[in-house]
């Protein structure tokens, strides 16, 4: 007798119809199982309820506004410190003034990747800026 594709395809269902019967009772049994564990926690829970308000009456009793013994409010100290940073090489005072951004294009050397050439030019320093005008007398 020779082995044929209809022997072998015979074969492959059983193989994948023992394979289903399997996986199904693993989730079954486990689902037993997980179920069984959850109403014993459950139970376990409602018994210890149900012990604990007789122990529990003495201590809703004591009041809950007292502070902990040994422990007090400690004061809070803010403490702020400003600085004003300059430029180096700036002879301007006024925080905050700064130079302009300004966008340097790499030439097309024909080469890919990173090139070797100098790196972004520095920013112009900008100039200062003029002092406020002085006060008027009123006249």
């Amino acid at each position: 007798m020779s082995y044929s594709s209809r022997d072998r395809d015979r074969g492959r269902r059983a193989v994948v119809a023992a394979t289903g019967v399997g996986a199904v009772g693993a989730l079954t049994a486990t689902g037993w199982l997980m179920g069984a564990a959850a109403s014993d926690l459950a139970a376990q829970q409602a018994a210890s309820t149900d012990a604990t308000p007789t122990a529990a009456a003495p201590t809703a009793a004591a009041p809950t506004d007292a502070a902990p013994t040994g422990r007090r409010e400690r004061p809070y100290v803010t403490r702020v410190t400003l600085r004003y940073v300059t430029a180096a090489g700036t002879a301007s005072s006024v925080p905050g003034s700064g130079g302009t951004l300004t966008r340097v294009s790499s030439g097309g050397s024909g080469r890919s990747g990173s090139s070797s050439g100098p790196g972004p030019a520095a920013a112009p320093v900008p100039a200062p800026e003029p002092a406020p005008p002085a006060p008027s007398s009123g006249s």
